[in-house]
């Protein structure tokens, strides 16, 4: 009875994750799509050229948005591997963009022009760090299939 209970209690806070996961999404988009419009100084380091990654960006937070819709209703591991693939394709994309036209310019906010090399660094730390998670949730996903058809023998 007490394991029943757990099981509830984690397939509801899983759930509650994944709306939690749509809001943050949705606020995203509409930060990401005004940052500019609202002109706070706060985020002045952020340049015009953000507009050429905001196309890509919203891809990536509609696909997850979208993402875990599904997840509300269907999130087997196999199936959730599968997508996470695909949202860490374009995460990949989404850093690419950053990296190429990199609307940033930190030397305004601080005066510490050195913050812009940082945050290069990271984006390519990124870039590393999620091209790993791609090929991680591959092998994962080769053995959830191993084992689910080793289990039916």
């Amino acid at each position: 009875m007490a394991k029943e209970k757990e099981q509830q209690k984690s397939f509801i806070e899983t759930k509650i994750g994944y709306i939690a996961a749509i809001l943050v999404s949705i606020l995203s988009i509409v930060f990401a799509n005004n940052v500019l419009i609202w002109d706070i100084k706060l985020f002045d380091f952020i340049l015009e050229d953000f507009e050429k990654c905001l196309w890509i960006l919203n891809i990536s937070f509609l696909a997850t948005i979208i993402s875990n819709m599904v997840y509300i209703l269907f999130d087997h591991k196999i199936f959730k591997g599968v997508i996470q693939i695909v949202l860490n394709i374009i995460s990949v994309a989404v850093i690419l963009s950053f990296i190429r036209v990199f609307p940033f310019d930190f030397s305004k906010l601080i005066n510490l022009s050195f913050i812009n090399t940082c945050v290069k660094i990271a984006f390519y730390l990124g870039l590393f760090g999620t091209i790993i998670a791609i090929i991680v949730e591959a092998v994962k996903i080769i053995i959830y299939i191993i084992n689910d058809i080793l289990s039916l023998q």
